[in-house]
């Protein structure tokens, strides 16, 4: 995982400092992790959500192979013909309205 963070901070001009703060995990835990010891998820998704990228392209150094991208989701909405249908709703009146 070193590798990878140091390629991910690389590639978002970031410094472990700065990733620090932005995630609210103390340096020194970010630090471990790059020596293998134990990782707490919470703290691991924050720094990931920081650098703007998946569990999985931190942990493993590569983009997610699972992950769907918006335009994939975009063309599968929009690769067909589209239905779209509006309704009235009724608005509900309170005992105060209806004094």
């Amino acid at each position: 995982m070193k590798k990878n963070l140091e390629a991910i901070l690389k590639r978002r001009e970031l410094n472990l400092n700065q990733v620090s703060k932005l995630a609210n995990v103390p340096r020194s835990t970010i630090y471990s992790w790059t020596e293998q010891s134990s990782v707490n998820l919470a703290q691991l998704k924050a720094v990931a959500a920081t650098l703007e990228v998946s569990l999985y392209e931190l942990c493993f150094g590569t983009p997610d192979p699972f992950a769907i991208s918006s335009e994939e989701i975009l063309e599968e909405i929009f690769s067909g013909d589209v239905r779209v249908s509006i309704q009235r709703i009724k608005k509900r009146t309170t005992k105060c309205e209806e004094k």
